[in-house]
């Protein structure tokens, strides 16, 4: 799995908060993702928030509405309470310590023209 590196910031629109889990933005690994690239199918059918790309974790909430948002995928993060981790990591975003999400992806094939990118 590879990580993607770019603009991904929290904002709060009324109650929700909303996250652009990606965009154009040059990452500072000198990378940029098109939006277009983005396969959702399979991240849409479980679209858990996992706590530092951590898979061998329980997650600590889900990704709401997931959708295009002009040039960035956009999201609302939507914390359980079931675990101490899920509650501390909300926290930290609703008090703003944490203010970013960071994506995982594995490409569908490495270098061609057009190659779709699966969010994990």
């Amino acid at each position: 799995m590879k990580k993607f590196l770019g603009k991904a910031f929290i904002e709060k629109r009324g109650e929700k908060m909303v996250a652009i889990a990606t965009d154009e933005t040059i990452d500072r690994h000198g990378e940029s993702l098109p939006i277009d690239a983005w396969d959702l199918k399979n991240f849409k059918k479980n679209p858990v928030l996992q706590w530092a790309h951590d898979y061998y974790s329980p997650p600590v909430g889900i990704a709401k509405n997931i959708r295009r948002e002009g040039e960035a995928i956009v999201f609302e993060p939507v914390f359980h309470d079931i675990t101490q981790m899920a509650r501390e990591v909300k926290r930290m975003f609703e008090e703003g310590i944490m203010n970013c999400f960071s994506v995982g992806f594995l490409p569908h094939s490495e270098g061609k023209s057009g190659e779709k990118i699966r969010l994990e």
